[in-house]
């Protein structure tokens, strides 16, 4: 990666190349710095300090700004595909037709029986789009499978990309006042005897 030599160590480059890859502060900042004899908590805490520090959210922005451009891959683009996923229809793959067929029993009697039949389009009828959403076309036991992408995969990816599932922040209060936030555990250990009979 190119980086302004003048406002970074080699220590954060090498942060800044390890978030890029894990997209783990803490991770990076275990690769970049000697960690041994820290807490997880400090740890956490200096790579948090360390990601937002001015130099290092803008290097790391600048990095994200040009491999986004290169790969012409943007936050609409996924949204489109997931919109594509979500959209398809199993009845756009194929139709279910009721046929009557004639079955014959081991005393040689035979007798008529409605049966429902699958039969798949030809993919060259389908869309660009339709094709876009199918996850897997194998041979099965009882024929052909055809898998569509989850719908409520694509509809929580959706979700996360546009903000939806961020939490809402509550506060709790008694009588206006703030609740003791500062909570005591007591763990007492205990056994159990296992008679066998």
């Amino acid at each position: 990666m190119a980086y302004d030599k003048n406002k970074l160590t080699p220590k954060r480059q090498l942060f800044i190349d390890t978030y890029l890859k894990t997209n783990n502060a803490s991770e990076a900042y275990r690769v970049a710095y000697n960690c041994k004899n820290m807490l997880e908590a400090t740890i956490k805490n200096n790579a948090y300090k360390l990601l937002n520090n001015n130099d290092v959210k803008t290097t790391i922005d600048k990095i994200k700004e040009k491999l986004q451009t290169k790969t012409e891959l943007t936050r609409e683009k996924i949204i489109k595909e997931l919109e594509i996923i979500n959209n398809a229809n199993i009845r756009d793959y194929c139709n279910v037709l009721e046929k009557e067929v004639v079955i014959t029993d081991n005393q040689g009697n035979r007798r008529k029986e409605k049966i429902m039949d699958v039969q798949f389009k030809p993919f060259d009828q389908l869309t660009e789009n339709q094709l876009k959403a199918i996850e897997s076309v194998k041979m099965g036991r009882n024929g052909i499978e055809l898998r569509l992408h989850s719908k409520s995969w694509s509809i929580e990816r959706a979700c996360k990309m546009l903000g939806y599932d961020v939490p809402a922040k509550v506060d709790v209060t008694s009588d206006g006042k703030q609740l003791n936030n500062k909570i005591e555990i007591e763990i007492i250990e205990t056994k159990k005897q296992v008679i066998e009979e």
